[in-house]
């Protein structure tokens, strides 16, 4: 297995291991062909900067279509379909109780159109962005290229958004340790754990 089959795996394990986001995709999915566009492919000039990752460019390969980590790897567009079902099936086939139940995140079947998306962000996220912004996210995280020109997003492509590092509950790229802070004795630094808080009684003492 190379590097690439194995990311693509692990993105097959992660979204179909995320039984709450497919629930609240199901609450936003309609009809492909009831997402109220056209079936023609409408958004093929948006550019999407390659350059915006951030101190943590890794975290990127597992949800974005690109990556600028100087591997070149876009893994969808490098295997093959097959290749990919093999490693939906293997996914699916191996998570047996709370997943997502869908074999192939990316039939096509339902999406997330512009205008659901909209409404997510606003009602859950509590992000107002513009057009050319909502269509930037579907062209960043959807996987089918099809689906991405029709400015739709699969449960995959769903799913990666939300996983992605920009909504993480915290920025992890804030708290980043100064080499030069690290050289004193361990009494002289706050070690923050939740380890000890579930005890009680005599084990506190």
């Amino acid at each position: 297995m190379t590097f690439v089959e194995f990311v693509e795996l692990f993105k097959s394990f992660s979204v179909r291991s995320r039984k709450d986001l497919k629930d609240l995709f199901d609450v936003y999915a309609v009809p492909c062909n009831r997402s109220g566009l056209e079936p023609a492919p409408l958004y093929t000039n948006l550019k999407i900067d390659e350059n915006s990752s951030g101190l943590q460019p890794d975290l990127d390969l597992l949800t974005r279509n690109v990556s600028d980590l100087g591997l070149f790897i876009k893994s969808r567009q490098q295997l093959s379909d097959n290749q990919r079902q093999i490693s939906d099936a293997i996914a699916a086939a191996s998570i047996v109780t709370n997943g997502t139940g869908v074999e192939s995140t990316s039939l096509g079947i339902f999406g997330v159109g512009i205008q659901q998306l909209n409404d997510f962000l606003v009602n859950c996220q509590g992000e107002h962005c513009t057009y050319d912004e909502i269509l930037s996210i579907i062209q960043k995280f959807e996987p089918s290229v099809n689906m991405c020109q029709q400015g739709l997003l699969s449960f995959e492509g769903f799913a990666r958004f939300l996983m992605d590092k920009d909504n993480f509950a915290s920025r992890n790229d804030e708290s980043q340790e100064n080499a030069e802070d690290l050289h004193f004795p361990l009494s002289y630094y706050y070690i923050e754990s939740s380890h000890n808080t579930y005890l009680t009684g005599h084990q506190l003492k």
